[in-house]
């Protein structure tokens, strides 16, 4: 129940604010009119008119529809959206790009399964690259090789050779993939997924297709539909026997780390977005439309902070924005002030020691350099849920003393992480491995993939678990795991233990366990089996708080003069003193206020039939920003996320950490017990 009665209760969104958040949430009104479009091909005109949305369905707007359609806009690509592929998709126009690099490295297509492909709707043909709505489909296991290949490049060797891997050549597979590194760290890994692939291939042409092109719905029934036997066998050292919770889990895996490559690429250094490059866009605009119309992506990036929760809840920043001709402008202003990232206040972000800037673009609070082994982290867990604890399991006793330890785990994921990031952030990757920096970057890469996928450097090598005769002979002398590290890998060891120890905490606080309202925006890769997982939270976001007088008679009552609450040493509270981050208004009441138009839409009793207009529409809207919690957007990419993880290290006054803890503790408790 909402009791404040303070000035900011009431508000309402101004026009220029829609305007911002519009230019903010770029192609948010097409993914409006895919909702308009469902109620549209239900024939319910009738909810249109109800809503006010009749223009929708105007001559006028129909054509601006159809013109959008035509050029492609109608299929935004936010970048970390759990969808399938479709012809505009960064995966299909990056595989297409390298098929079409080295044409003469494409292998020949079957004509078994060009003729199964044929009878598909948006079958195409160019020369051997066959594609199914624009998307290149294999049909062939040689080209099922290749594909994958190509598709999840960044989790092979930068230096490899992509024609060689996968095509016999087992020692050049053992030194230029990462197969290895991800059967240890998550069970599942490339190579097991390719031959589920060429499994399916044969034996389920469907589902093959289904799964490549990441129609999940559909990939879904037909798994049910499926005998067990004819599914491809489970990946190895699994306990799960249940072959379609094994490919289900294999799928969801290899599309996370898709999403994985969508969210670095899209906060690269190399689209130069620095905390300095922002300070800058920020000096040298007045307005909102100059930022709207940079060239650059800074530019858009700031203007994109409209959408940030510290602009549209001002009350969290400690002084309200400067008076100037455009008020949002101010506020974006002020809000980037008032961020610990830029204030300066203990900031712990990881990055490449100054080579490109410290970044200010973060996912969930956790920057570039840190998404991947987050990533990993996260993926881990999930995978603990459904395999328990597999880290030792199938690994020799007298062997498994090495992998027994934490520091062991946190190298592989480290290394993967690092072997990742290469070929989309190299300053990223450079982040996760520390070090001084003077290397140029090719000879560093050089150097780092050697160090970290050369068998020699493992204490744990594959090969050397499967030899058996290797093994015999320390089972029968009782020789331990060598515990031996060349300099160099000993060297990355320091390294990646402190910057796993930081992967940890980001993991915690990037998104909420499994099950959890917005849980899909972490990295839970069964998210791709449960697209309606949000519907309940949103369903319950709809809903209006309502003004109860009790309540707000309560609020007047601990609402007493600043100067009435004492400070530890004696003197009146200061609003300094008092200053939390937190909002001085709850933020779902600011946030119901200021679009209490908009909600008003969507309300509709929860009991009513669902064949009632605002019910209808609701369900349709809820669904579609269901798909668009996890991507990075306004939302997701604010700074003041990264607070919340370091939030006790950067408030308080300076001191001893048990002081600094008990005075910010009791400027929280003030806060609340105004905001009661």
């Amino acid at each position: 129940m909402t009791a404040h009665y303070s000035p900011h209760y009431g508000e309402r969104l101004s026009q220029a604010q829609e305007a911002a958040l519009h230019n903010a949430f770029a192609g948010v009104l097409i993914t409006g009119d895919k909702v308009v479009d469902r109620i549209e091909a239900m024939g319910r005109l009738d909810i249109l008119e109800a809503l006010g949305l009749h223009s929708a369905a105007t001559p006028q707007e129909r054509a601006r529809r159809l013109q959008a359609r035509a050029v492609g806009t109608n299929r935004m690509n936010w970048p970390g959206l759990r969808d399938e592929l479709h012809s505009q998709h960064k995966v299909v126009t990056d595989l297409l790009d390298a098929l079409r690099a080295a044409p003469g490295a494409v292998p020949v297509p079957d004509p078994a399964i060009v003729a199964k492909l044929w009878l598909m709707k948006g079958f195409a043909r160019d020369g051997d690259i066959i594609t199914v709505n624009g998307v290149p489909v294999p049909a062939s296991e040689e080209q099922l090789r290749c594909f994958v290949v190509l598709r999840y490049r960044p989790l092979f060797s930068p230096l490899a050779d992509p024609a060689r891997i996968y095509r016999g050549d087992t020692d050049y597979d053992r030194t230029h993939t990462t197969d290895a590194l991800q059967a240890r760290i998550i069970l599942v890994s490339t190579r097991s997924y390719l031959d589920s692939l060429i499994a399916l291939q044969t034996g389920g042409f469907e589902l093959f297709v289904a799964i490549w092109l990441r129609q999940m719905d559909r990939a879904d029934m037909l798994i049910r539909q499926m005998e067990q036997q004819d599914l491809p066998p489970c990946y190895a050292r699994s306990r799960i026997r249940n072959r379609a919770i094994c490919l289900r889990l294999s799928c969801a895996v290899m599309n996370e780390y898709e999403r994985g490559f969508d969210l670095l690429f899209a906060l690269r250094a190399e689209l130069g977005v620095t905390h300095k490059s922002v300070r800058q866009a920020l000096r040298s605009s007045s307005s909102m439309t100059r930022l709207q119309t940079a060239p650059n992506a800074t530019g858009r990036y700031a203007a994109s902070a409209a959408g940030h929760i510290r602009v549209i809840h001002p009350t969290m920043n400690e002084a309200p924005p400067k008076a100037a001709p455009d008020l949002i402008h101010a506020q974006v202003d002020s809000a980037f002030t008032h961020a610990a990232l830029f204030t300066g206040r203990n900031p712990r972000v990881r990055h490449d020691n100054g080579r490109n800037g410290r970044p200010i673009r973060f996912y969930r609070g956790v920057e570039p350099a840190m998404i991947l082994p987050v990533m990993l982290i996260q993926m881990v867990e999930s995978m603990v849920a459904y395999e328990g604890p597999f880290w030792m399991r199938g690994v020799p006793k007298n062997a498994g003393n090495g992998y027994r330890l934490p520091d062991r785990r946190s190298f592989d994921v480290m290394s993967l992480a690092t072997i990742i990031a290469i070929p989309i952030c190299l300053s990223s990757a450079r982040a996760i491995a520390g070090g001084t920096g003077a290397q140029d970057d090719d000879q560093w890469t050089r150097d780092t993939v050697r160090t970290l996928l050369t068998p020699s450097s493992r204490q744990l090598d594959a090969e050397v678990e499967d030899d058996q005769d290797y093994m015999d002979r320390r089972m029968a002398t009782g020789e331990k795991a060598q515990k031996t590290i060349d300099p160099t890998e000993g060297q990355f060891a320091e390294r990646f233990k402190n910057a796993y120890g930081d992967a940890r905490k980001r993991a915690r606080s990037c998104a909420p366990a499994t099950g959890e309202p917005g849980w899909t925006q972490g990295f839970r890769f069964d998210a791709w089996w449960k697209p309606d997982a949000e519907l309940h939270f949103l369903r319950r976001c709809s809903r209006f708080l309502q003004y109860d007088p009790e309540q707000a008679l309560k609020a007047r009552a601990w609402s007493v003069p600043m100067s009435r609450v004492p400070h530890p040493s004696g003197r009146p509270m200061t609003a300094a003193d008092c200053y939390t981050g937190l909002p001085s208004q709850h933020p779902l009441e600011r946030a119901q206020d200021l679009f209490r138009p908009y909600f008003t839409m969507v309300q509709a009793p929860d009991r009513m039939a669902s064949r009632h207009g605002g019910t209808v529409y609701r369900e349709y809207l809820i669904r579609e920003i269901a798909a668009l919690l996890p991507t990075l957007n306004p939302t997701t990419d604010d700074p003041f996320l990264y607070e919340m993880v370091w939030r006790e290290e950067m408030m308080g006054p300076k001191g001893s950490e048990q002081r600094r803890k008990a005075e910010y503790r009791q400027a929280i408790a003030v806060e609340a017990a105004w905001n009661c």
